[in-house]
């Protein structure tokens, strides 16, 4: 296929980046708009293929060197810190590192790289209108400016706007129960780090090369309203409380009530198919947002980059690549969301460990295999 001279990506996170270095390896023109001016966010975890997927962008060199890396079977401990007894889950026929990464950081790489590959990025900006116009799409920005593209892709998150404009029957984002708070905790490393799982619900953390320890409390709620500062710094001590491990003892005492924490309910979402209408199409978050019990959801991101650069290249027509991605990405995807959405249920109901690993190891398994 002829290298297509205008591609637009709407939205410049983890998905977007990754498509935009994937294409503009392949000789494609891409521009990228964001909305947001700064990267936000704590860290994430990225595993198995993701990791081939990041080899294929050039970066995983310089994410690794930027990232710690974690066990393959991280040890799942009770409230006062005691082993809780585990069947381990078998090692994946091809090694690779888990790591976790300040999620900024990550993004400072893909977007170094993606500018490398010659795409361009327009911060504070978003799309406003969406129009198909026989084989292009006329795009009109919140800036005021316009343009017409042969590719729109929109990796514009859970609340994708790019989703709501074309896809008028596409499902809105569901509460999945639960919700996550997350904290850049100061200081030095606590001792012997892992999940912990106490009556109000689980916690875990690991420590980041820019010298802060990730920690996130996974809690139940029946229904989901807005937490302010002051209330989700209450629900995090009343968590943390509930603990007499160590570890979550020394995360306590640092815990501030001017502590940056970041609360986000746990949301899904599955678009069937297929993922475009014309020539605009919906890649990670998007399409398939995930809630974080795989913690694959910015792996499944980073393949959807890489896929959507070997279809547009390896396609006749930008219609048949992005049928052709769907066709590739809808499967592993759906896998990924049902399954976190089954361990969420599963945690909710306070299911033991193995019931859950029982769940979860056929899901890991089937990511095993080629995206």
């Amino acid at each position: 296929m002829a290298p297509a001279r205008d591609i637009l990506i709407v939205g410049g996170g983890i998905a977007g980046l990754a498509a935009a270095i994937a294409l503009g390896d392949r000789g494609m023109k891409t521009e990228i708009v964001e909305l947001a001016r700064d990267p936000l966010g704590a860290a994430i975890g990225v595993h198995g293929r993701a990791l081939d997927a990041l080899g294929e962008l050039g970066v995983l060199e310089a994410c690794i060197d930027r990232a710690t890396l974690l066990p393959i079977d991280a040890p799942i401990m009770d409230a006062a810190g005691q082993p809780i007894v585990q069947e381990a889950r078998r090692p994946s026929a091809v090694a690779r590192p888990s790591f976790g990464i300040y999620r900024p950081t990550l993004l400072g790489i893909l977007r170094d790289a993606a500018v490398k590959a010659h795409s361009s990025i327009r911060y504070g900006v978003t799309v406003q209108n969406i129009s198909e116009e026989g084989d292009s799409t006329s795009v009109r920005f919140s800036d005021g400016t316009s343009g017409r593209y042969h590719l729109v892709i929109g990796a514009d998150g859970i609340n994708s706007h790019v989703r709501s404009s074309l896809f008028e029957d596409a499902p809105v984002p569901i509460y999945a129960g639960q919700y996550a708070i997350r904290w850049m905790a100061p200081g030095p490393p606590p001792d012997d780090p892992g999940w912990f799982l106490s009556p109000t619900g689980k916690l875990g953390g690991y420590f980041v090369p820019e010298g802060f320890t990730y920690v996130v409390a996974v809690l139940d709620r029946a229904g989901w309203t807005r937490m302010g500062p002051a209330e989700t710094y209450e629900a995090m001590s009343h968590h943390l409380d509930s603990y007499s491990a160590p570890y979550v003892v020394e995360l306590r005492r640092r815990l501030k009530p001017d502590a940056q924490l970041i609360c986000r309910p746990f949301e899904w979402l599955l678009v069937p198919q297929p993922w475009f209408r014309g020539c605009t199409l919906l890649i990670g978050d998007a399409a398939h947002a995930t809630t974080a019990h795989m913690a694959m959801g910015g792996g499944m991101a980073i393949e959807d980059g890489v896929v959507l650069g070997q279809c547009v290249s390896g396609s006749k027509s930008i219609p048949e690549a992005i049928e052709a991605f769907t066709a590739r990405r809808f499967g592993r995807c759906r896998g990924v969301v049902e399954t976190s959405l089954a361990l969420s249920r599963l945690e909710q109901s306070r299911a033991a460990p193995s019931k859950i690993r029982a769940v979860a190891a056929p899901a890991f398994a089937a990511l095993d295999t080629p995206y």
